[in-house]
């Protein structure tokens, strides 16, 4: 009687996440993957993995075993088979840092040296803050007369903004009248909000006089920026620009006459008005 022991298999894991430089409320996905290097099948496959703390599992999936939930009961790995799974998580909105995250493989074969069943990926947390700028001008204005920019700056999140600036650029036939607590460079007027909590709102007005020998249906354009020393995941909502025409100013004069003076009743009587 011969007895024949299967020779151990040799099961590889392997992890990855993208991405690998994530901002808070961001979605990752990790792909861990499972490689059979033979010789024999590998049965009883097992994945399991435990999110750490600050991500929120979102989904999971694989290309064996039709999983939806963790641990992912693969099945069995064929020679020279692949199984992958995935999982989808979101990074909450108060995480930064570091999170190494391990996931873990088993199955029911006999391994062999050199087997790896332990694999990790790391995804690095940044801050993150959508800082955006809104613009209010009057349409249009006549020369002379005094116009008002509003700038609103507000943190949409998910994070604190720190070091907010914002930098408005005026246009050439202006005159600035009160810049509020901004400072005022040329043509360049900048306000320091500094930092802004999430939710927080900004709020500057720029009061100016449109000069007198500016011609009529010319076009004021006024552009703002607001910036910080966060990083901004969408800086597409960072810039603002406003149009202001310059209009003529009639000045209108009306007289009205009558003759005659004096009428008895029944007489006619003729009114002119002049403008």
């Amino acid at each position: 009687v011969t007895n024949t022991t299967a020779a151990p298999t040799l099961l590889t894991l392997s992890k990855s996440v993208t991405p690998q430089a994530a901002s808070p409320e961001q979605t990752v996905v990790y792909a861990i993957t499972v490689t059979n290097g033979g010789p024999n099948n590998a049965g009883g496959v097992v994945v399991s993995d435990e999110l750490p703390a600050g991500l929120t599992g979102l989904g999971v999936s694989s290309s064996m075993g039709g999983c939806t939930s963790l641990p992912c009961a693969v099945g069995d790995v064929a020679v020279g088979d692949v199984a992958v799974v995935y999982i989808v998580a979101g990074v909450v909105a108060t995480t930064t840092g570091e999170l190494v995250n391990m996931a873990t493989v088993t199955t029911t074969a006999a391994l062999a040296a050199g087997s790896r069943t332990q694999a990790e990926a790391t995804v690095s947390v940044s801050e993150a803050a959508d800082v955006v700028l809104t613009q209010a001008a009057p349409v249009s204005e006549v020369a002379g007369a005094r116009l008002t920019y509003t700038l609103v700056a507000t943190n949409n999140g998910p994070s604190a903004a720190a070091g907010v600036e914002v930098v408005d650029n005026l246009p050439g036939g202006l005159t600035l009248a009160d810049d509020g607590d901004c400072t005022t460079v040329g043509e360049a007027v900048t306000c320091n909000a500094g930092a802004l909590a999430v939710g927080d709102v900004v709020t500057y007005t720029l009061v100016l006089t449109a000069n007198s020998d500016l011609e009529w249906g010319s076009l004021l354009e006024n552009r703002g920026e607001v910036s910080s020393s966060t990083s901004d995941p969408t800086p597409g909502n960072n810039q603002v620009v406003a149009w202001t025409r310059v209009i003529g100013e009639a000045v209108l004069d009306v007289s009205k006459t009558h003759a005659p003076e004096a009428v008895t009743a029944g007489e006619l009587v003729t009114y002119t008005i002049t403008v």
